[in-house]
């Protein structure tokens, strides 16, 4: 059923360092939240209704680069966001996680890159979790997997 929730995940073309954060905003559809510091946008498939992806603004290869700046602007969005979700769809908890391996698969034609090296971008994926099944717009969403590891 989740594939029913996936939106086309077309972009222009990357710029030049080939990152697929390094967007200008207005050229990303999907987004939630823009920020000088950070950007928020749905998640390519809705597998936890409500899912979304939090990346810098700036192109940051590591999480220990991030300013100070951007660790209390992070805090603050996140805050409100689950707030958000729990508001809107009763979400009881949210994971986090900050897998950057996409720039580093091998089987990738077009990986970012700068000077040829792999180029990560510092993002989170937000997946919102619930205890029961929620309906939205006459359609349910599940999920089964909740409080497994």
């Amino acid at each position: 059923m989740a594939d029913l929730f996936a939106y086309s995940n077309r972009r222009p073309e990357s710029p030049a360092n080939g990152c697929t954060y390094c967007f200008d905003p207005v050229h990303t559809a999907d987004l939630i939240c823009v920020t000088d510091l950070w950007r928020v946008r749905l998640h390519p498939k809705q597998a936890h209704l409500g899912a979304y992806i939090v990346y810098t603004a700036r192109h940051v290869l590591n999480v220990s680069n991030l300013s100070s700046a951007e660790f209390s602007e992070f805090g603050v969005i996140m805050a409100r966001l689950e707030q958000s979700l729990e508001r809107a769809f009763g979400a009881v908890l949210l994971n986090y996680s900050c897998w950057m391996n996409y720039a580093f698969r091998a089987d990738d034609p077009n990986p970012p890159c700068q000077n040829g090296v792999p180029s990560p971008h510092v993002h989170w994926q937000i997946h919102p979790r619930y205890d029961r099944d929620v309906e939205v717009d006459g359609l349910r969403f599940e999920d089964p997997t909740f409080g497994a590891p």
